[in-house]
């Protein structure tokens, strides 16, 4: 729609110039100054030069005397129509002077009145002056005694965003391979940088689309179509953009017209208040475009323009990740596009800029997050965790005295035999849970996560976390196979593996959580923590209830008697003390292993010691949760430690006795303790109820719509089958010295 308020509807008419060739066989159209081939003694010089030495380029050898078209004639000869909007043709043409095809615009017949051909001289002005590699550059102007006004620009070989957009909404998939979510992104940002280029120059484009921004072969991103573009004074501009049209009669829109395209237009240009329009007008059509770039449907969608400008100017578009729940979105893009979108200008990002920095700000994020926990980075924090584990060995150590401890029979024998058969029925149990394949696809897609592009296939993504989700608790319920089997047997060795395959089980679990946990925020998905962490409550507790069974079962084997005169009761407490710094800096440890470390020390620093605003929450509680349960996870590590060091010394004369169970329990307490600090100050405490996840469905969708990834699998089972193997041969041995 124009503020001419014309539809174009028929076929212009030709050009002058028109020149009928029959050796040729077609009409061929001219248009321009004369061709420096109309000077007969140049000519000749060519003609005479060419015969001699052909011209050279890397790109082709061509005889520059011999156009075409042939000699003499207008200097640009038109060939084909590209594209026509409300205004103006758009042509392919063939400058024959410099022997290079350009596009050429030409007023429409229909407009050809003052206004039109000012503002149609303006759009060319304005281009013509924005000197920038990501706007379109304007080659000549031109007027045609008694016809039409033209200009030239470069000719780019390509197509639009909204073809793209089309081709990738149809399901085109060399269109999705050559455009995933962060090339689409990188063309976002080169159209930033001309928007903010423009708007330094006081120039607002007014009529931003998908329609307007040319892809080109080789990576050209190119705003057009600047004919409705308002040229702002100011003496604050940097090189400032004059037209002829600035400052004369006629020169701005008329109050109440309105102009642009509705699905990307503001509220305040929808409603016609064009003296509201500024920089923050186009940053509502930036949005509507980023809109579109991640969910591949325009925020408003009509069969009527009248419907349209409707809902654009009344009611507030939906959420991408609603608008087309069949696409991953990352939750922070999601937030940026909502807020350029935002009805009221100064709830809007206020300059590009300030759009710009916030997208640099979570792309940072996210490379920090997907390039956090390697190599040294990884090592360093696995350092800290181990340290912070040896506390336990420490007070174990220091309480019970060495005597009443046996590395030895813990590490070895059974120890390793248990250990041997979690792994390996953990791998087989996920093998018959997800089938072999899908299981090696989302240990890929966790180990491999930036070489595999897990973030560009979100899909993938999604699978690969929800995998781990289940995995973790896969691997525990061998160890509580085991802990039922040593509650109806209750013998020493019985309850010594049990323990060992519990803690197994436990270390298993924490890192396959902690991948899971790092998943959530390479996704930008915190916000599906929730829902996940409920799910997760009932195993949590059954892991809890578990240990505490483990203690009452060796509290019964050393006779229940807990000698609490001959415990010092300060010497129990300093141990609860030693074990809440060991279960926070393992919560600490465990957490940036995953998220970048300036945002957990953030996180911790909310929760344990300032005043939390109402407005901080939502943003805390994804991480308070996820420290919730590394709490309660370490705090049992803590407490299987304690236990299975104490366990092959129980009926010994100054073996173990119930005190040191229970001692050994504070661990367990001390990681529920932070846990349910962490959720009393986030306000997370769960309320258990079933909830189907976004991840849930993603999983699912991914398994019905992909096939498992193959590459390297015969390799994955040839590491995990002595694992499996090895469990079974395990579990036979252990059940044989336990009936024996």
């Amino acid at each position: 729609m124009t503020d001419d308020g014309q539809q174009p509807t028929e076929p212009a008419p030709e050009p002058p110039g028109a020149d009928t060739r029959p050796d040729s066989g077609q009409t061929l159209l001219e248009i321009g100054q004369a061709s420096i081939y109309a000077d007969p003694a140049l000519a000749a010089t060519l003609l005479e030069q060419a015969g001699t030495q052909p011209i050279t380029s890397q790109a082709e050898t061509r005889r520059v005397a011999q156009p075409p078209a042939g000699l003499g004639g207008r200097r640009y000869e038109i060939r084909a129509e590209l594209g026509r909007g409300g205004m103006g043709i758009v042509m392919r043409a063939l400058d024959r002077d410099l022997q290079r095809e350009v596009a050429l615009k030409i007023t429409r017949g229909e407009h050809s009145g003052p206004h039109s051909i000012a503002r149609f001289v303006s759009e060319a002005q304005v281009t013509g002056q924005l000197s920038h590699p990501n706007i379109v550059p304007v080659h000549e102007l031109g007027h045609e005694p008694g016809g039409r006004t033209w200009f030239t620009m470069k000719l780019v070989e390509g197509r639009s965003m909204a073809r793209v957009i089309s081709a990738l909404r149809a399901g085109d998939e060399k269109t999705r391979a050559e455009y995933p979510l962060n090339r689409r992104l990188y063309v976002f940002n080169q159209l930033l940088n001309a928007l903010s280029y423009a708007h330094d120059r006081g120039v607002i484009h007014r009529d931003l689309k998908p329609d307007n921004i040319m892809l080109g072969d080789y990576g050209e991103v190119l705003v057009m179509d600047w004919g409705l573009a308002k040229v702002r004074g100011g003496p604050e501009l940097a090189g400032k953009i004059t037209t002829s049209r600035l400052g004369t009669p006629g020169s701005e829109t008329l109050d109440g017209t309105i102009i642009g395209t509705p699905a990307y237009m503001p509220p305040e240009q929808a409603r016609g208040e064009q003296e509201k329009l500024d920089q923050r007008s186009d940053i509502y059509s930036l949005g509507a475009i980023l809109y579109e770039l991640l969910c591949l449907r325009p925020p408003y969608e009509a069969e009527t323009a009248t419907e349209l400008l409707r809902q654009v100017v009344s009611t507030p578009p939906l959420k991408p990740s609603r608008r087309n729940a069949d696409v991953v979105l990352p939750r922070g893009l999601e937030d940026i596009c909502m807020r350029c979108l935002a009805p009221d200008q100064a709830a809007r990002f206020q300059s590009v800029r300030e759009l710009q920095k916030a997208l640099s700000a979570y792309e940072q994020s996210v490379e920090e997050t997907v390039s956090e926990g390697t190599t040294f980075s990884l090592l360093g924090k696995f350092y800290v965790l181990c340290t912070a584990a040896c506390i336990f060995l420490l007070t174990a150590w220091v309480a019970s005295g060495p005597e009443k401890l046996s590395f030895k029979s813990h590490m070895i024998d059974p120890g390793m035999l248990s250990t041997l058969m979690t792994f390996g029925f953990g791998a087989l149990l996920e093998w018959l849970r997800l089938g072999p394949r899908w299981a090696f696809d989302a240990s890929d897609a966790a180990l491999f996560w930036k070489k595999g592009n897990v973030g560009d296939d979100g899909l993938r993504g999604f699978f690969a976390t929800e995998a781990c989700r289940r995995a973790k608790w896969i691997y525990l319920l061998p160890s509580l196979g085991g802990l039922v089997f040593a509650a109806f047997q209750q013998t020493p060795q019985s309850l010594l593996v049990a323990g060992q395959m519990f803690l197994a089980g436990i270390m298993c679990s924490v890192g396959v959580a902690v991948v899971e946990q790092g998943s959530y925020r390479r996704l930008d998905a915190m916000h599906e923590v929730a829902a996940q962490d409920r799910r997760d409550a009932p195993w949590r507790w059954i892991v809890v209830l578990g240990v505490m069974l483990l203690g009452a079962l060796y509290m019964a084997q050393a006779g229940w008697d807990f000698r609490a005169r001959s415990l010092n009761e300060q010497y129990a407490r300093g141990i609860l003390w030693l074990h809440l710094v060991a279960v926070l800096v393992g919560v600490w440890a465990l957490a940036v292993i995953g998220h970048p470390v300036r945002e957990v020390n953030r996180a911790l620093k909310l929760l344990l010691f300032a005043r939390i605003k109402p407005e901080q929450r939502e943003a805390l509680a994804p991480m308070a949760r996820q420290m919730a349960t590394n709490a309660v996870f370490f705090g049992v590590i803590g407490a299987l430690t304690w236990i299975d060091l104490h366990a092959p010394t129980v009926g010994q004369p100054d073996g173990a006795i119930a005190s040191h169970f229970a001692m050994g329990l504070t661990a367990l307490w001390a990681g529920l303790i932070w846990s349910w600090l962490f959720r009393w100050r986030a306000r997370v405490v769960n309320v258990l109820k079933p909830h189907e996840t976004q991840m849930q469905q993603r999983f699912d969708a991914y398994r019905q719509t992909r096939q498992p990834k193959t590459e390297g699998f015969w390799g994955y089972v040839a590491t995990w089958s002595p694992f499996v193997l090895g469990g079974l041969l395990s579990l036979a041995l252990l059940l044989w010295r336990a009936w024996r």
